[in-house]
């Protein structure tokens, strides 16, 4: 079995709201719940690069409570 080296974190906080998901280059945006994604109205953006977007995003993370 090859593994990855992949990591999931989940973190909650109040500058964010939407949920990402995010790999080295790339990061898709999805507008509400996993939980729901498909079952109504869904959708994922793929975000464009930007490195005001990566760092606002990053200031935002950083003060957010881990949760997993």
């Amino acid at each position: 079995m090859t593994r990855l080296g992949n990591k999931i974190s989940i973190r909650k906080g109040a500058g964010l709201h939407d949920r990402f998901i995010l790999t080295r280059g790339e990061g898709w945006s999805i507008g509400h719940s996993l939980k729901d994604f498909g079952s109504k109205n869904s959708y994922l953006a793929k975000m464009v690069g930007s490195v005001d977007a990566e760092s606002a995003f990053d200031d935002n993370w950083n003060q957010a409570m881990t949760v997993l």
